[in-house]
């Protein structure tokens, strides 16, 4: 509906990342400002060993917020 013109969003400014909301001259994206607080946590169980690739998940999860942070 937005793209189409008749219709607005609010949407998490992780969902922005790597779509092309950015390049389409049919959108406007405006920061909200304040800018509404987000937690996201990780959770796993204390009595399982974490395999490499749940490891490697925590860290790209880590590292993005990290950059969407400095970004905002």
């Amino acid at each position: 509906m937005v793209r189409a013109g008749i219709g607005s969003a609010v949407l998490p400014w992780l969902a922005l990342r790597g779509s092309d909301a950015w390049s389409d001259n049919r959108l406007s994206i405006h920061q909200l400002r304040p800018s509404p607080v987000r937690e996201v946590h990780l959770h796993w169980s204390a009595e399982r060993r974490q395999s490499p690739l749940v490891t490697r998940a925590i860290d790209i999860a880590i590292d993005s917020a990290n950059e969407l942070a400095n970004q905002m």
